[in-house]
């Protein structure tokens, strides 16, 4: 199996490992991702509709529903006019520590499960995630 084969399984499994877990708080998958992205000072939507890979349209109407729910706020940047930030609400960063939580629970079950050999390998995990977020795919 070469490695674009087990990008793509990786994928996968997490995917449906993380679409399970934002049912569980009717979110959609992408809503889950964009809960997940916000920052405890706020976001800009055009930052985080790239690093989600996600049309401004398709981040707006998940961020107006997000904003029904009482999950997020949105407010225009004071030193940019142009800009509009998305910040968690009460709610919605409990549900994203709930989610936090649930996932340890899920990693901590899933690191048990391997041989303490490959536990210890799993550095490179993050290794290969800081290379990711600094490498950019031409369009």
């Amino acid at each position: 199996m070469i490695l674009s084969d087990h990008f793509i399984s990786l994928n996968i499994k997490l995917t449906s490992v993380f679409r399970i877990l934002a049912n569980q708080y009717n979110l959609s998958y992408s809503q889950y991702c964009i809960l997940m992205k916000i920052n405890s000072s706020g976001t800009p939507m055009s930052e985080l509709a790239n690093s989600l890979g996600l049309d401004k349209s398709t981040l707006t109407r998940n961020i107006n529903v997000l904003l029904a729910r009482n999950l997020v706020d949105k407010y225009q940047d004071q030193h940019d006019l142009r800009v509009y930030k998305v910040i968690l609400s009460d709610e919605g960063d409990q549900i994203k520590n709930n989610l936090y939580a649930r996932l340890d629970e899920f990693s901590s079950g899933l690191l048990a499960s391997l041989e303490d050999n490959i536990q210890d390998e799993i550095y490179l995990l993050d290794k290969l995630i800081q290379k990711l977020d600094s490498y950019e795919i031409s369009q």
